[in-house]
């Protein structure tokens, strides 16, 4: 966990630095918008793995589920963004039925969310 932390992170700065020098300039407005939240949960995800990771051991409960929810609602949330941002650089203009995955991978962070709140309500509940 804390290893795909980091790497959302560094991918995440990377990119950042690269709509602002390269692909900003290139893209629509609307593609922009796209790319630069795309970063922004990447960011959020990659500090969310290591906070998790930070609290694992306090934790009486597995977080396997969570994280690949959270791992594959990342992917299928920011990586056709990406994908469609670069192929609008190359001048291929993909249609919004092509990024069909993207409500997907936001359905899957959110369930992983929802599923750590309700572990965490269980286990308090549990304890007292």
């Amino acid at each position: 966990m804390i290893l795909f932390g980091f790497i959302f992170l560094f991918i995440g700065i990377c990119l950042g630095a690269m709509t602002t020098h390269f692909i900003g300039p290139k893209v629509s407005p609307e593609k922009l918008i796209a790319v630069e939240t795309a970063i922004r949960y990447e960011m959020y995800i990659g500090l969310a793995f290591l906070a998790l990771a930070g609290i694992e051991s306090k934790l009486k409960f597995s977080l396997n589920i969570p994280f690949i929810l959270m791992l594959v609602g990342a992917l299928l949330f920011v990586v056709p963004i990406y994908i469609s941002a670069f192929l609008e650089m190359s001048g291929i203009i993909i249609g919004k039925s092509s990024l069909f995955v993207i409500p997907i991978g936001g359905t899957c962070l959110i369930l992983s969310w929802l599923l750590l709140i309700i572990k965490i309500i269980k286990q308090k509940t549990t304890n007292d």
